[in-house]
């Protein structure tokens, strides 16, 4: 692996330079037309991320006020970039999906990955961090119904013997190209985390044409501008009463049809340049 000081001279040389990871933000002394993104603080905010990666993190972040402009992906973050570093230019792009990600016949997706058409399929795609609050799956699923089926995608051993029933596939990993046909074949996303900096299956799901049920917390409201289905993280009652009631209604994201797309962002990206 090449170590990221190697790359001093190479950046020496661009006009504008753009780090998508403070872990590269030490290379802004380099070059005076450097711009960088944050995504989270989330090395200084959960116990459950590297310690050796949370002092570098820290370290990186020194050189925030070293850029011309920071990139956050949510005003969640923003606000928090702002009290910790009150002298940066700070603005906020939401993120998007590529093209992948949109309606398809949901018969055709379950056909291709094998499952059954008769049941109503939650989806569940993240990691098995602590913030995930995947702990709440197996107790969801135990009060729900055979009639739902959960496909989780993601590391899953904390939970497995949480479950008391076999209502649930669990696949560790799929291929890129596979993941959105899990979207096209659900008829929901949960999103039960306690703390995000954005929540890419959100929209990954919203441009997917299916229903969201996701926790309550400040960047959920934000990156679903308002729509249902909210719910308390903690709160099983509350989650499977959702979750029964969005089986009952058809997802409805016509306003952000066009949102969470590449075009959207490139305006804004330009306007953050300045081109």
């Amino acid at each position: 692996m090449i170590l990221p000081t190697t790359y001093s001279n190479y950046v020496k040389n661009k006009s504008l330079v753009h780090f998508t990871s403070p872990d590269w933000f030490h290379l802004a002394k380099y070059n005076k037309n450097s711009y960088g993104t944050i995504h989270d603080f989330f090395p200084l905010t959960w116990s459950d991320t590297n310690p050796r990666y949370n002092i570098y993190f820290i370290n990186e972040l020194n050189y925030v006020n070293k850029l011309r402009k920071v990139v956050v992906i949510s005003d969640y973050i923003k606000k928090q970039a702002n009290e910790l570093y009150p002298n940066a230019q700070i603005e906020r792009i939401h993120n998007w999906t590529d093209d992948s990600y949109k309606p398809r016949d949901k018969d055709e997706a379950r056909k291709k990955l094998g499952l059954p058409l008769d049941k109503i399929i939650l989806l569940n795609v993240s990691t098995d961090q602590s913030r995930k609050n995947i702990k709440i799956l197996p107790k969801i699923m135990n009060k729900l119904d055979d009639q739902f089926l959960l496909i989780r995608i993601g590391k899953s051993e904390k939970i497995l013997k949480d479950f008391k029933k076999n209502n649930y596939i669990i696949y560790n990993y799929v291929k890129k190209d596979e993941l959105p046909l899990y979207y096209n074949a659900a008829d929901m996303l949960l999103a039960p985390s306690f703390d995000e900096g954005f929540d890419f299956p959100i929209i990954e799901a919203i441009n997917s044409g299916i229903n969201v049920v996701a926790s309550n917390i400040p960047v959920h409201k934000e990156i679903m501008f308002g729509h249902n289905y909210l719910v308390d993280p903690n709160d099983v009652e509350e989650w499977v009463n959702a979750i029964i009631k969005a089986s009952y209604n058809k997802p409805e994201w016509s306003d952000l049809a066009d949102y969470y797309k590449k075009e959207r962002a490139l305006k804004e990206y330009k306007k953050f340049y300045e081109i």
